[in-house]
């Protein structure tokens, strides 16, 4: 299913696209697909997908390795971010609405107008230290 998927993406994520293709929806299934538990990341590498503005709203990307990645702007809104590594990475504008950061490493993160309100922390490495806000919360 995977490869399938691969070559549905790779066919219309060119500059443009083909009328009627919903690239958030498809980047949506290639990201859930992904973090389900097959290894995309040898085959693949996420942050095309990412860095195609997709919309990654609800998108569950526990524990994956998006570090010296540019992702500006990407809406990130109620996404499972758990134990992601944004390491160096460049989430300038991006949307974090909602998102389960817990977890998650922001060393050296690019921030600047990026929406964090209502995002969940807990051990999460901010570039300013760590974030333990919502540790008490179930």
């Amino acid at each position: 299913m995977l490869v399938a998927l691969l070559s549905a993406f790779s066919a219309f994520s060119s500059p443009g696209g083909v009328a009627g293709f919903d690239l958030g929806r498809s980047c949506r299934t290639f990201c859930s697909v992904t973090s389900a538990g097959e290894a995309a990341s040898d085959a693949f590498d996420l942050s095309l997908c990412i860095a195609a503005a997709c919309d990654l709203r609800g998108t569950a990307l526990r524990g994956m390795d998006l570090r010296d990645k540019d992702l500006q702007g990407v809406d990130f809104r109620n996404a499972d971010l758990r134990d992601v590594s944004f390491r160096n990475t460049n989430l300038a504008h991006a949307n974090l609405h909602g998102a389960d950061v817990r977890g998650a490493d922001f060393t050296g993160a690019q921030l600047t107008g990026t929406n964090l309100k209502s995002a969940i922390f807990c051990k999460t490495i901010m570039p300013w230290g760590i974030a333990n806000r919502d540790c008490q919360k179930k």
